[in-house]
Parts: C-alpha cells; structure tokens; sequence
C-alpha cells in the first residue's frame, strides 16, 4: 500500500469506527473572547478542569481533552444534537473505555489510545462534561449502540441523570458543587479544504479491559467490524508463536464478545482481529501479520481490516502498573 493510500486508510479508518457517533466534535468553542468559562471557586470547593490538546481542529482530525481535578472523580461526556429528533451521544464511558474514574491532582488525555473522536463535517455541536464523586453505574444496555459509543434521547439522558439528583439542563456553563461538577461548551468543526473521500477499507476493532493480567486470569475480548463479514482472533506470544482463538461470522457496527483465559509464558502478548470477506485465511496471511502486527494494522492487505491489542501477562499482579 503506498503513503498516501496508507494515510487515507488511517483517516478512513477512524471516521468509519468512531465518525458515526462523534460528528460535530472540533475546535473548542470560545465563550466570551475565548476563555474557557469556570466557577469562582473557593477552599475546598471540588472541582473539575477539562481543556482541549489544540485551540483549532478541521473534519477528520482526531480530538483529545486534557482532564484534571483536585479530588478522585467519575467523568461523564456526551455530546447533545439539538436537531429535530436528535440524539446525545455518550461519549465517555463507552465499549472500548468503561473504566471512567480519574484520581486526583493528575492530569489524564480523554480519549485514550483505543477510542478517537473526530468532526466528519463542518457545523456546530455542544458537548457537556459531567464530573461527579460518585460512580453513577449508568445501566447502557437498553441504550441503541453506534460503534463504542450509545445514542439516548435527550429526554431520556435528562431522565438518567436526574435520577442521581443531578440536574443538565438550563444550568449554565459552568456549575460546581459539593459532589458534582456539570460544564457545557460549544464546539465548532471547520471544513478541511484538503480533504478527500476515504478509501472504502474494512474496519476492525478489538479492545480488553486492562492491560496487564496474570496467568489464569479470565479475559474478556471486545470486537467486531464495520461491515458483515468475518473477524479470526489469533494472539501471537513472546516468542514469536501465534495460536488462533476465534473465528466469528459478524454484523456491522456489532459488537462481539469472547471469553477465555490468560495463558503463559510471561511477558507481552499481541491480541490480533483480522477482518476478512470469507470465512478462511490462508496461513501464510496469518504468519505474515503476525510477523509485524502494527504495520499490518496501519497497511493491511487489500481486502482485510487489521486491529492489535497488546497486553501483559505476568505471574503475579504489578501493582506498580495500577492507575
């Protein structure tokens, strides 16, 4: 695949998974002459501070926040469709990232390295920040998933957090409390004027709990494509060795789970999802990806969607390695 197909691949690929559900994120609005708008604040106040990596963004290019707080807190980020019938999109937690609790006097980048939001067209959009000291263990399954992410209604987004006693609407830009911290932004997405249609590339994802796991631990696979097909799950040792765990007929924008155990010997494992049209691979195409996991993801061969999750596994538990 040569640089330039590689580069439309890259961008392809992000819009497909995660362009669905996050159109509209972009440069950061500026309330007044372009300050972020906090709370006055006094001692002993919680509070929150999300702000983003770039002052400007255009469609496609991806979107990360740097998020801080003076106590340990749960984030909550969605973003809201005011138009006829629209739906909030559930930004954080979601699929791929489900663990949304931060310690504190840290600063953290949301999105992390398995999620990416990006604008797939130009136009304004609001996103809110709900940061709370408790967990709010949002029940998500009756919720309508779009790739990682979940599509509520906003009467019934409203509803779920008005039953943890938090009210969203008519509050204002910035509100802190006691337990809770709610911040509303604006956000613009401007058009990239170099921009070109993505190539029609087979998207794969695949994506675990954590990181790092012991030996006889359960581990629990997350998967799928963005379009039918098939999805072969190998994972590829230490040593060089790969050894097949799954193949599974799959459905657009589905996601897929797998449970298994993790198995020695100690060290890195590469966790591998293949897309692929036909139920069979051949081996030789198997070996090749296994060879160099990451150059197959960034330029898989034509006809394949490529996604590797690499995790640790160790004898006894690390507690170094612990958030």
């Amino acid at each position: 695949m040569k640089e330039q197909d590689q580069n439309e691949y890259r961008l392809g690929r992000r819009r497909l998974l995660q362009g669905l559900v996050a159109a509209g994120l972009g440069a950061w609005g500026l309330a007044g002459h372009g300050g972020i708008v906090r709370a006055k604040r006094s001692d002993g106040d919680f509070w929150v501070d999300i702000d983003p990596l770039e002052t400007r963004y255009r469609v496609g290019e991806p979107i990360r926040f740097r998020v801080r707080g003076n106590q340990p807190f749960y984030l909550y980020l969605y973003s809201l469709d005011d138009g006829a019938g629209g739906a909030s999109t559930l930004i954080l937690p979601n699929r791929r990232a489900p663990d949304n609790h931060f310690n504190a006097n840290r600063s953290y980048i949301v999105p992390g390295r398995t999620v990416e939001f990006v604008g797939d067209k130009p136009g304004r959009e609001r996103l809110v920040m709900v940061a709370s000291k408790d967990d709010l263990s949002f029940d998500l399954s009756p919720y309508r998933p779009s790739g990682d992410f979940s599509l509520i209604g906003p009467e019934e987004l409203e509803q779920l957090f008005s039953a943890k006693g938090i009210r969203i609407r008519d509050r204002g830009p910035a509100v802190e409390g006691k337990n809770v911290v709610v911040r509303e932004f604006n956000l613009l997405i401007e058009e990239d004027p170099w921009q070109r249609p993505p190539l029609d590339l087979p998207a794969v994802f695949l994506s675990t709990a954590k990181y790092q796991y012991v030996a006889g631990e359960e581990l629990t696979l997350l998967f799928g494509a963005d379009r039918p097909g098939w999805v072969h799950l190998y994972v590829v040792e230490p040593g060089g060795s790969f050894d097949w765990l799954e193949t599974r007929k799959v459905a657009a924008d589905r996601t897929e789970r797998l449970k298994t155990r993790v198995e020695g010997p100690y060290g890195m494992h590469h966790l591998i999802a293949i897309y692929s049209e036909q139920a069979e691979i051949k081996e030789e195409r198997i070996a090749a990806i296994a060879i160099d996991p990451q150059r197959a993801m960034d330029a898989p061969p034509e006809g394949f969607g490529v996604d590797v999750q690499t995790i640790r596994v160790s004898r006894y538990r690390d507690y170094s390695l612990s958030r």
